[in-house]
């Protein structure tokens, strides 16, 4: 998408890697959390935040653990600014953290898991979320 070019150009000049594949999130954070709204309608930085690590400079990582995925991500990701590392977490307060930003939810991946259509993930929904209110006009599409 040309909306997110610089994005991409900044990220290719700063990640030292040949190729890779993310698993990950374009965002605009807002002042405690990411802000839909403003992503949807091109206001603010654009971000990516990457959750996993897919492919890694000719090597396809997808029939590894997701928590060997996981570190070698770390590894790939640290010292540098380009892309924020999301960390893994194991503690249920996580969801608690989550309702009280009035996120939309998590995503829960098995540490032992491949990343493969066989694979069974669980999102887990915040209810309570508050930036799925007004989102509907955001995905109609003009006639």
């Amino acid at each position: 998408m040309r909306r997110f070019q610089d994005l991409a150009d900044v990220l290719v000049k700063r990640l030292k890697v040949t190729n890779a594949v993310f698993d990950g999130e374009i965002l605009v954070m807002g002042a405690s959390s990411p802000d839909f709204g403003a992503l949807m309608q091109a206001r603010g930085e654009p971000e990516f935040a990457a959750f996993d690590l897919l492919w890694l400079n000719g090597r396809d990582l997808r029939e590894q653990p997701f928590s060997k995925r996981k570190t070698l991500l770390r590894k790939l990701l640290v010292g540098q600014t380009a892309v924020a590392y999301v960390e893994a977490h194991r503690s249920a307060n996580l969801f608690e953290a989550v309702a009280r930003l009035g996120l939309e939810g998590i995503v829960a991946k098995r540490a032992a898991d491949p990343y493969a259509a066989s694979t069974k993930w669980v999102k887990v929904k915040n209810r309570g979320c508050t930036q799925k209110e007004g989102r509907g006009e955001l995905f109609e599409r003009k006639k």
